[in-house]
């Protein structure tokens, strides 16, 4: 195989794989599939052994950071608005 049908196949794989986790059907089997790892004794060491390397541990932390945005973040926010006109309200500073 020469070089360039290498990084040919490396970029359909890239581009599928970007597709599936576009699609809801494709996270959803992602999801799945990662939560019985989790469930698993041998998925739960596999996880564990995979996330000591620098690599997974920046991409890790890269999903984690984006996962922690688009979901703590507004629950936060909107607590600390309902927190704040409760504090308005009663006419103290929690």
């Amino acid at each position: 195989m020469i070089k360039q049908d290498l990084e040919e196949i490396k970029q359909v794989v890239k581009e599928g794989t970007l597709e599936v986790l576009k699609s809801d059907e494709g996270r959803q089997v992602i999801k799945e599939g990662a939560l019985e790892a989790l469930r698993s004794e041998d998925g739960k060491n596999a996880i564990v052994e995979a996330l000591k390397t620098p690599e997974a541990k920046d991409i890790f932390m890269d999903y984690f950071v984006e996962g922690f945005h688009d979901v703590v973040v507004p629950v936060i926010e909107k607590y600390d608005e309902r927190i704040t006109r409760l504090e308005q309200k009663i006419g103290v500073n929690i």
